[in-house]
């Protein structure tokens, strides 16, 4: 009996390892490659600038023309945009206050300023559970929050 319980706990095992092979095999099994093949079933259209990099040209109501940037790094997928560049805004507590505001205001994503001083708008989510559905559902939380904040600062920016 004990032998007939190990040898089906060795089995479901097995299955699993071998199910988890076969979902990378099918994704190409890098986050890179399973990235490039979303982003390319997307209907977005896209250029592909470097390897684990993307840019999707969107358009917003207040903001106008925009690019929103998809980028892999190890295993993590990070999708965003540039709100407003470090020489567009004032370096005021009151304008950083309204980022500020605006990063507690808003679900699901970031909001900040990159290395270079750029105002951002970005969501990071792990590659293993980023699936087409969610990488939609991701755009559009980018797009509507990167609308949001331009709305909310635009009247600062130089």
């Amino acid at each position: 009996m004990i032998y007939v319980h190990m040898r089906m706990k060795c089995v479901a095992t097995l299955a699993i390892v071998c199910g988890l092979a076969a979902a990378n095999a099918q994704t190409g099994g890098t986050p890179i490659a399973k990235v490039q093949q979303i982003v390319a079933g997307s209907g977005y259209a896209n250029t592909h600038p470097k390897p684990g990099a993307w840019i999707i040209p969107a358009k917003s109501p207040a903001k106008g023309d925009y690019q929103i940037f998809v980028a892999v790094s190890g295993d993590i997928v990070v999708i965003g945009a540039v709100v407003a560049q470090k020489a567009q805004m004032p370096a005021t507590a009151a304008f950083y206050q309204i980022l500020l505001r605006a990063n507690h205001d808003m679900d699901y994503v970031k909001i900040g300023l990159d290395g270079d001083g750029d105002a951002f708008v970005r969501v990071e989510i792990g590659a293993r559970i980023l699936d087409a559905v969610e990488f939609k559902k991701i755009i559009d939380q980018v797009t509507a929050a990167t609308d949001a904040v331009y709305t909310r600062i635009k009247s600062y920016l130089k």
